[in-house]
């Protein structure tokens, strides 16, 4: 069997090519160059399955660093077992940064000689994918805040818009109460008003078509100080086409004294009467 790097590596007792965990392949490919004279490949392979029996990279990289620790000191490695370990290393973080970050950022050197830096940099990148998952995690919690205050600030404004026509229905009913009683009682006072100057009022008849207030004025000059209103009727006479005019008084005995008087405007006597008698 040969390995990532193009070795040939015989493949140990009870080992599966066929499995599906490349990172431990890996270490058992490694574990196979550095054991020393006298240990089997096999319990080296039970070895590194019970120190990362829950198949944790860390665990993993940790076990490989406390081995390569311990048999620098008493094996004699074959002649091309270090750089091939070293680059087996660093093929194997390689591995665990891309199934732990689909995307890495900036290139990492093959050259790496140290298992220490290696073992930081695959703290990074979990730390790293740790934060991403907490920024998402935050950023699905803000959404879910906005989104809750949005739905209650729509009901609160629905709320507030009801309540807000019903008020305003209400101050337009009374209002137009309000007004209904305005006019009944403009009404009722006209009314009065009418039938108090019914008594004060003189009604004159036979008048030309073409008089004006200022004759009429003039025909009632001993009294034009108690003359309140004059008005002019456009109704005529169908025959003669004469006029009629009412004369408003301010005391009903000033009303009563100057229907008592007789003359003419332009040439024609003028009749007149209370409109109460």
């Amino acid at each position: 069997m040969k390995n990532r790097i193009g070795l040939e590596l015989s493949q140990p007792a009870g080992y599966d090519s066929t499995g599906q965990d490349v990172p431990r392949k890996m270490l058992a490919e490694l574990c196979c160059l550095k054991q020393p004279y006298g240990v089997s490949a096999q319990q080296q392979i039970d070895d590194i399955d019970d120190s990362a029996a829950q198949d944790d990279p860390k665990k993993m990289l940790a076990e490989l660093y406390r081995m390569q620790q311990s048999y620098g000191k008493g094996a004699k490695a074959q002649p091309y077992d270090t750089d091939t370990s070293q680059h087996m290393l660093a093929e194997l973080v390689k591995e665990i940064s891309l199934a732990t970050r689909p995307v890495i950022v900036g290139d990492h050197d093959d050259s790496v000689e140290n298992p220490k830096q290696m073992l930081a940099e695959l703290d990074r990148l979990m730390a790293g994918s740790k934060q991403v998952s907490m920024d998402q995690d935050k950023s699905e919690d803000g959404g879910q805040k906005v989104m809750s205050g949005v739905s209650l600030q729509g009901t609160s404004d629905m709320s507030e818009a009801a309540s807000t026509r019903e008020m305003i229905e209400r101050a337009q009913a009374k209002l137009n109460i309000v007004i209904e009683d305005c006019l009944e009682g403009e009404k009722q006072y006209q009314a009065r008003e009418e039938e108090k100057r019914l008594r004060l009022r003189l009604i004159l008849t036979n008048l030309a078509a073409d008089v004006d207030e200022e004759a009429i004025r003039f025909f009632f000059k001993d009294y034009r100080y108690d003359i309140r209103k004059i008005s002019l009727l456009a109704e005529r006479v169908p025959v003669k086409g004469t006029r009629t005019a009412h004369v408003d008084m301010y005391s009903r005995e000033a009303a009563v004294l100057a229907s008592f008087e007789y003359g003419f405007i332009y040439a024609l006597c003028v009749h007149m009467k209370l409109a109460v008698e």
